[in-house]
């Protein structure tokens, strides 16, 4: 939420601590909480969120990077989950993650990695489809950059991109993944090699679709 106070300006994604607490003249329960540029101010708990560790938060939904398993369940690289909870271990360092296989567990936020709007994932290459102009700088049509994470604006549908040094918020409409030999997603191609992958055979001449860039290193 935007809010002005004593001169103050408080934006929507400003980062704070929690140094106490308040009430309204209605006797309606408020934090209070400090922000650097706005200084303390009274606020509602629905008018903040909790910063989780790397940068997550509750809801963000998560794609594992490691292989885990336990008597609570079993946790497979690739498989998808959501963020619940900061850990009761160590909050500062670990959160808690719902799977399908795995109903509770706690991680470092270095074993899973947000999946982004578009199926897009930080780091990946993109080119632009558009052309814009703001007082930060220009992003011409088919520039080349790179993806940084959710957009806080709309995390959910957003993505932010770096093109020459300057972050944009954007659709996932607005670029494209930068896939080897110049494919896109969506092209059909035929197979020139034959591929056996997990019990999965690929003849020569079989005709498929490109989906995306390989997360395979």
């Amino acid at each position: 939420t935007d809010l002005t106070e004593s001169g103050r300006m408080l934006s929507k994604g400003d980062r704070g601590i929690v140094v106490g607490k308040s009430a309204t003249d209605d006797g309606e329960a408020q934090l209070l909480c400090e922000f650097e540029d706005a200084g303390v101010q009274s606020l509602l708990p629905e008018h903040v969120e909790l910063q989780l560790p790397g940068g997550l938060r509750i809801g963000d939904l998560l794609i594992s990077k490691t292989d885990l398993t336990c008597r609570e369940g079993k946790l497979a690289i690739g498989d998808s989950g959501t963020v619940i909870a900061p850990s009761f271990v160590d909050r500062a360092k670990l959160i808690q993650c719902k799977f399908v296989n795995h109903a509770l567990v706690t991680l470092w936020p270095e074993q899973v990695e947000i999946e982004l709007p578009g199926g897009f994932c930080k780091g990946d290459v993109v080119i632009s489809n558009i052309a814009l102009q703001d007082s930060g700088g220009n992003l011409v049509l088919h520039d080349r950059g790179t993806v940084i994470g959710p957009s806080e604006i709309l995390r959910r549908e957003w993505i932010v991109c770096e093109f020459a040094g300057v972050q944009w918020s954007l659709s996932p409409e607005d670029v494209h993944h930068k896939l080897p030999g110049n494919h896109r997603v969506g092209d059909i191609v035929a197979c020139k090699v034959a591929v056996t992958n997990s019990g999965c055979r690929v003849a020569v001449g079989d005709c498929g679709k490109v989906i995306g860039p390989s997360r395979v290193d």
